[in-house]
């Protein structure tokens, strides 16, 4: 996929399935950090967002056919 195509189609991802938050990593730090999560039943889909931004995948705590990706790594801060 052509590099202009693949972040065309994720920003249509975050757009209609995720979302990104911004949160204090821990009670001491005073900045504020962005974390993307994205859900999906689609393992493949939540994989190729996990190669780009890195991240963990998880099973939703509710809906267990559901996964979860949540990134706030450095690597998901980085400009393209």
């Amino acid at each position: 996929m052509q590099k202009e195509y693949k972040f065309a189609y994720i920003a249509g991802l975050v757009d209609g399935e995720g979302t990104i938050t911004l949160t204090y990593n821990n009670k001491v730090d005073l900045f504020r950090a962005p974390i993307l999560s994205m859900s999906s039943t689609s393992k493949e889909l939540l994989v190729f967002l996990q190669k780009e931004f890195g991240g963990s995948i998880v099973r939703h705590k509710t809906y267990k056919r559901v996964l979860v990706l949540e990134s706030s790594k450095t690597k998901s801060t980085q400009s393209y």
